[in-house]
């Protein structure tokens, strides 16, 4: 449903989405005020905003680092109105569903409302599990899952089907 609501708005050109990219290290704070300004430039606030990659906000590599950046993310968002992706790099036990963190600090899943796994399955699927939702289902081992199709040669991806492995 997402992919097909951005595909309307682009192909209709009612309120074509905007997309800014901004590349530099910075803080929660400073994303709060990056939020403010595209408010105030653009007369509304963005309804996304990814950060891509949470450990380039931490300042500090401990439970502590990654717990206040994930908790000053989470403030920008209910602030702001908006709704802050936080991209973290982690690696769970696939039998348990343990999270294994390849640099073994906190990857701030208590603070986050919602928790997406993303991971490779056979052939051109590309698998997103929903490990935490705090309004809905979810499993941390992974085994809820939904199935997209994609198109590796043009980055295409097509919608697929819940699964609960």
């Amino acid at each position: 449903a997402w992919a097909r609501y951005l595909d309307r708005r682009m192909r209709d050109d009612v309120d074509p989405l905007k997309c800014r990219i901004y590349d530099m290290v910075t803080t929660p704070k400073d994303i709060n005020d990056l939020v403010l300004g595209e408010a105030e430039f653009w007369g509304q606030t963005p309804g996304l905003v990814v950060v891509d990659n949470v450990v380039n906000l931490v300042k500090e590599m401990s439970y502590e680092g990654f717990r206040s950046t994930f908790i000053s993310l989470q403030k920008v968002a209910r602030l702001r109105g908006t709704t802050v992706v936080a991209l973290h790099h982690v690696k769970r036990d696939s039998s348990s569903g343990q999270l294994a963190l390849h640099s073994g600090s906190f990857a701030g899943e208590q603070e986050s409302e919602i928790v997406l796994g993303l991971w490779r399955g056979g052939g051109p699927n590309l698998t997103v599990g929903i490990l935490k939702n705090r309004n809905g289902m979810a499993d941390p081992s992974g085994a809820l899952n939904y199935n997209l199709i994609m198109d590796h040669n043009n980055f295409r991806i097509k919608g697929g089907d819940l699964a609960r492995s």
